[in-house]
């Protein structure tokens, strides 16, 4: 199974139970890949600001003007891992220098 920045639009209050579901779907030895953003003000849009805040909701303007606010969670690899380990998944969660933290695991039971 693969997600790309897509895990971090789930709420922490639902991602046990949305990885749960996630490993109901794969059999056991099936492997899964997550990428998703970090937290790092330069990757977002110039007329965003990223604030590191303990807010889960983020603006996001449109080029039209309108404005949306969204779900956005920079997980922690450590974070991340405990939640998959607890999903029955053995993953190795790795960041790279500036911008993206990723997972890549098997289903262990």
């Amino acid at each position: 199974m693969f997600f790309s920045f897509w895990l971090s639009h789930v709420p922490p209050i639902r991602l046990n139970s949305f990885l749960q579901k996630v490993s109901r779907s794969v059999r056991p030895g099936g492997e899964i890949f997550i990428i998703d953003s970090r937290f790092e003000p330069t990757s977002t849009a110039k007329d965003h600001i990223l604030k590191n805040d303990e807010s889960i909701y983020k603006v996001r303007k449109l080029n039209d003007g309108h404005k949306f606010q969204i779900v956005k969670i920079f997980y922690e690899p450590d974070e991340l891992d405990n939640e998959l380990v607890s999903a029955h998944f053995k993953a190795e969660v790795k960041i790279t220098e500036n911008y993206f933290i990723y997972a890549y695991g098997k289903k262990i039971t």
